[in-house]
């Protein structure tokens, strides 16, 4: 399933107000620009902000792994659209889980919550106590990851109950992945190399915008093509007041 359509990452499709941000994401842009904005460390500290209602991000081994794959490919020079493809490209090369491959389990493992008591508490126990804790930033590592065989087998049907045929292969990638991960210790990320300039992460940010509803919902949080939330120099989320 796509981030926008995922039910965790609520985009706003009115026409209006996409075209009321665009113009309001210029000015974030260059407010950005002259306050000396980098480019985010894969392996920082969680900003201050972050809570637990905190949504969804790209884990600090995935987004590495990203960036690295990019920079390889000098994808910050491109243009948007072949950005939006390289991006799209190095996503599906990582050997870590992508907000995609957790959104499309999710997916799954909302197809069972109607079955059995015993499914319902083995995704649970899955998705929210051992993989959601892997999806912020600073979070838990890869390698202290563990997961029952019933988990496995519940994540797997889940996948199975998928109707859209993207979103199951999805779901299945993202468990192979999962099976890699349990056997194999994830090798040591590859250098970021030539190095992303904050103003390259700065001029991706704003051609390819992705705007996420707040945990509050009460304003939207912007958010980089690789799947983290922009912040301002003071820690906090480049974010708009929704009316």
């Amino acid at each position: 399933m796509p981030l926008e359509d995922s039910p965790l990452v609520g985009f706003m499709q009115s026409k209006g107000v996409i075209v009321r941000i665009q113009f309001l994401l210029l000015g974030l842009m260059l407010a950005l620009a002259s306050y000396g904005i980098v480019l985010p460390n894969a392996f920082a500290a969680p900003p201050i902000f972050v809570a637990n209602g905190s949504p969804p991000e790209t884990p600090d081994y995935t987004y590495h792994e990203i960036l690295a794959c990019l920079a390889r490919a000098n994808a910050f020079k491109m243009p948007s659209a072949a950005f939006k493809t390289a991006n799209e490209e190095c996503a599906a090369k990582t050997q870590g889980l992508t907000l995609q491959d957790y959104f499309a389990m999710f997916d799954g493992c909302v197809q069972v919550l109607g079955n059995a008591d015993k499914l319902k508490a083995d995704c649970d126990s899955a998705i929210d106590k051992k993989l959601k804790p892997l999806f912020v930033v600073g979070g838990s590592s890869f390698s202290a990851l563990e997961l029952t065989v019933n988990e496995l087998t519940t994540l797997k049907y889940g996948c199975t109950q998928l109707s859209d045929v993207k979103d199951k292969l999805r779901c299945q990638n993202g468990l192979e992945k999962l099976r890699k991960i349990l056997q194999t210790p994830l090798p040591e990320p590859r250098p970021i190399d030539p190095p992303i300039s904050s103003q390259e992460y700065i001029g991706i940010v704003k051609e390819n915008p992705h705007w996420i509803n707040s945990p509050k919902g009460d304003s939207l949080w912007l958010m980089d093509p690789m799947g983290r939330v922009v912040h301002g120099k003071d820690g906090s989320p480049i974010s708009t007041p929704i009316n």
